[in-house]
């Protein structure tokens, strides 16, 4: 029997129990919290966040974050970044390091990005580099024919049309992508009980709107 099977069966038995039940229940879900994260892997856990406070794009496609919010997007990593730098123990430069992970993750979700399969194929592309012991340029090195991750299928550019000049030098008009914080023409059905539904709205065009900064570091 799987774990969460076996979690299953011991739920049905914890309707009658007391303060006891209620602690095992606790304790269930956070074994069920773990096994997911071993799954599927930190990505989850960031999407689970921002959707709880609205933060993720209405379309799951990739896209532009709109000016203002991309600007804050950069403060919050760099901010997570100065204070790697500035932390005098370890646990601070521990923790400075999870927080700027969970910032360039929830930064990912907020694009609508495929991060695992972008992460896959980078770590491939990684793991096909090369130890140089010897000559001028030593250490880790690309070797030849290494040829880097191609992502632009992830993000909708694969057929991309590049932007010409026209003959009087100026970029023909050529339609931007959607921005995270752009109203839709019509709004994207909910799956019932999800945040976007309860809200339903836009995503704001800040990432604390309506959260506190100590209770949205991220």
């Amino acid at each position: 029997m799987r774990p969460s099977e076996r979690m299953q069966n011991l739920r049905q038995n914890l309707g009658g129990m007391s303060e006891i039940g209620v602690h095992l229940e606790c304790s269930l879900a956070l074994v069920e919290a773990i096994e997911r994260t071993q799954r599927d892997g930190f990505t989850a856990d960031v999407r689970d966040f921002h959707e709880k406070f609205g933060l993720l794009p209405k379309e799951p496609v990739s896209q532009e974050l709109n000016p203002e919010l991309a600007k804050q997007r950069v403060a919050h990593l760099k901010e997570e970044l100065d204070e790697y730098i500035r932390a005098k123990t370890l646990s601070d430069k521990l923790d400075a390091l999870v927080d700027l992970v969970y910032v360039a993750l929830g930064t990912a979700c907020m694009h609508g990005f495929d991060f695992d399969e972008a992460w896959r194929r980078v770590h491939a592309a990684n793991m096909r580099k090369i130890r140089v012991e010897k000559g001028e340029k030593q250490g880790i090195q690309k070797p030849d024919g290494w040829r880097g991750p191609d992502l632009k299928d992830l993000t909708g550019e694969e057929n991309a049309v590049p932007a010409r000049e026209s003959e009087t030098g100026r970029s023909r008009d050529i339609p931007r992508p959607a921005t995270v914080g752009d109203k839709l023409p019509q709004a994207t059905p909910s799956r019932p009980g999800s945040s976007a539904e309860v809200r339903n709205r836009d995503v704001p065009d800040t990432p604390g709107d309506g959260v506190g900064r100590d209770m949205l570091p991220f």
